[in-house]
């Protein structure tokens, strides 16, 4: 896999998916959440995979974790990926320290102007590189999302990177 192609992959995943969340609220006829999905491309094919949503028992580290190889297995080792899934994002100012738990956005929306629903993406090829790209949006009065600015940005850390890294250290192993 050649990393050059990862840019481009990257930008076909998040305009696909803000066209599909936009399409989603438009059938709907107002604000709707997708379901996480899971794109798995080989050399021969592009598949998506539905998962399970996160919740109190599972968290979606925990479902990767387990879905990666399951998928994998029946699919074949995948060139390119992505990882898309409904989120709150928080806002925050300059010099101020990210600090946050389990739960807090989705408290907060609606009563902190700094904090919004996101779709977030975690895209990756086989190689390990990895990339997350945020879609910022709020609803508008006719219940369409109203997309900010998307945000990318190299490898972030936390317990989805984590499961991502170890799949692909797996797979990779020689």
């Amino acid at each position: 896999m050649d990393n050059q192609k990862m840019p481009e992959w990257v930008e076909d995943v998040v305009q696909t998916t803000l066209k599909a969340k936009k399409a989603l609220c438009d059938f709907a006829n107002g604000p709707a959440d997708g379901d996480p999905i899971l794109i798995w491309r080989t050399d021969d094919n592009t598949h998506i995979v539905p998962l399970p949503t996160p919740n109190d028992n599972f968290t979606m580290a925990e479902i990767i974790t387990k879905i990666y190889k399951e998928v994998w297995a029946e699919l074949g080792t995948p060139v390119l990926g992505a990882l898309i899934s409904e989120a709150y994002v928080k806002t925050y100012r300059e010099g101020e320290a990210p600090k946050f738990t389990r739960g807090e956005a989705k408290n907060a929306l609606g009563i902190d102007p700094d904090v919004s629903e996101c779709i977030t993406i975690m895209s990756f090829n086989n190689e390990g590189l990895i990339t997350h790209s945020v879609l910022p949006y709020r609803y508008d009065d006719s219940g369409l999302p109203q997309f900010d600015e998307v945000v990318h940005a190299d490898d972030i850390g936390g317990s989805v990177t984590e499961a991502t890294h170890n799949f692909l250290d797996f797979i990779n192993a020689k």
